[in-house]
């Protein structure tokens, strides 16, 4: 890459490094929390670790891209962004 690549090609957005590791943080933050979960209510024993990662990885996933459509940046923007969240997500 040239020198006047670098100075005035195109930049990537701010938001599509945190976009690329939402999923995995998100599943990071639930793996992790199922046995406290549990521990503290014996009820989430029931429930089986995988489904466990799998529902709360999804809610934690919405929960970022509802934030991500309150923000103030162009809509084609928003839709790269949660094309990289969904492509993830498979």
């Amino acid at each position: 890459m040239n020198i006047i690549s670098r100075l005035f090609g195109k930049r990537d957005h701010p938001l599509k490094r945190p976009a690329q590791q939402l999923v995995a943080v998100a599943h990071i933050v639930v793996v992790g929390s199922y046995v406290q979960f549990c521990e503290r209510f014996p009820i989430g024993t029931n429930v089986e670790p995988e489904e466990w990662d799998w529902v709360l990885t999804v809610g934690a996933v919405f929960v970022g891209a509802v934030g991500l459509t309150g923000l103030t940046i162009e809509e084609s923007a928003k839709e790269d962004l949660m094309e990289l969240i969904i492509a993830d997500l498979k």
